[in-house]
């Protein structure tokens, strides 16, 4: 059976970091909005672009 993910990434590896970084700008995301125009053309807000799956 295959590892998960999780335990076949190193504990170093910058991928993890990232991952922490995209979760706290998550968290902060509501806050984020309010400094978004109401109008206007849409756009990808940047928290969520780490998770983008482009």
């Amino acid at each position: 059976m295959l590892a998960a993910l999780e335990e076949r990434i190193l504990w170093d590896h910058p991928r993890r970091r990232i991952k922490e970084v995209a979760a706290v700008a998550e968290r902060l995301s509501s806050e984020f909005d309010r400094m978004y125009a109401r109008v206007g053309r849409a756009s990808v807000p940047p928290e969520r672009l780490p998770r983008c799956r482009c």
